[in-house]
């Protein structure tokens, strides 16, 4: 504190330590807990119970710097003489919000993981400007050797290709891994059935078909999300493992059901031996392969 006291002579450096210190925990409890800092006020009773007096919001708000100072100082300790990689990327809010996380294992093989950056900008960076934001973080702020780069995590965004070809000059033993998650997110593509399309569709327009399906099999039915790739194996496997029940629920339904076009549809899929088999065989392909995926 007598350091920052020097560069910058905050409101309140000649008081005591302990009344400093309080203050300084204070803020840190309040932004480590997600709470908003206007709300000290509500606590103020109950923090100020042992004799030591709290300042304004607006002049604890003048320590964030010195609490953010503390903690890069202390990912600095955390990560020095070990290898480390690199996790970034960005998405969009209202312009661009970039995250840059660094992961490390320490000497008892613990993986750690610390959140480095991250930045509210206007708009989307371009390659070389991302290029520059993770070089300045990592060379500069956080005093990342050249040598102890090991990886760097991103997804396929044309934007992240090209920072990595910029941040390679720099760090050149860096190795570029693309994201998993991803990767293995376009097979989810390949798991597209026609039964199914119908299926989702049949269940997400009708809350009574939801609830018809329940009564009869005694289990929910699994939901498709488009933003979930993984949920279109979770349905064509239940869809085997009820397979027998499906067609004579259809069938219900046809009897009691107002829309009935792709009851319709999905009924004659059935109703044809050839087509049923199939679709068998295509449900236990997609469910057999799928599964090491999903898990």
């Amino acid at each position: 504190m007598k350091n920052y006291d020097k560069e910058v002579h905050p409101k309140g450096e000649m008081l005591s330590d302990n009344q400093r210190v309080l203050r300084v925990t204070v803020l840190k409890t309040f932004l480590k807990a997600g709470v908003p800092l206007q709300k000290m006020d509500d606590f103020r009773e109950l923090l100020e119970e042992g004799g030591y007096r709290l300042t304004s919001v607006p002049n604890m708000r003048q320590l964030i710097p010195f609490v953010r100072k503390e903690e890069e100082e202390m990912i600095k300790g955390e990560i020095s003489g070990h290898n480390v990689s690199v996790i970034f990327d960005g998405t969009t809010r209202l312009g661009e919000a970039l995250a840059i996380v660094v992961r490390f294992i320490t000497a008892d093989w613990e993986i750690k993981q610390r959140l480095v950056r991250l930045q509210l900008i206007a708009k989307s960076l371009k390659g070389d400007e991302l290029a520059r934001e993770i070089i300045t973080v990592l060379a500069q702020q956080y005093n990342v050797q050249n040598s102890i780069l090991c990886a760097a995590m991103r997804d396929g965004a044309s934007v992240n290709g090209a920072a990595m070809r910029t941040v390679k000059v720099v760090f050149p033993k860096v190795v570029d891994v693309r994201c998993f998650s991803h990767a293995i997110d376009g097979i989810g593509s390949h798991f597209n059935i026609r039964f199914l399309q119908l299926w989702n569709a049949l269940f997400g327009h009708s809350p009574a078909t939801r609830i018809a399906w329940k009564e009869r099999t005694g289990i929910s039915n699994k939901s498709y999300s488009p933003t979930r790739w993984w949920s279109w194996w979770e349905v064509a496997n239940q869809i085997m493992l009820q397979f027998a029940e499906i067609h004579p629920f259809l069938q219900a339904r046809l009897q009691e059901a107002a829309n009935k076009a792709t009851l319709r549809q999905l009924d004659e899929m059935l109703a044809n031996a050839q087509t049923k088999l199939l679709l068998q065989i295509e449900l236990a392909a997609v469910v057999d392969a799928g599964k090491p995926m999903v898990e």
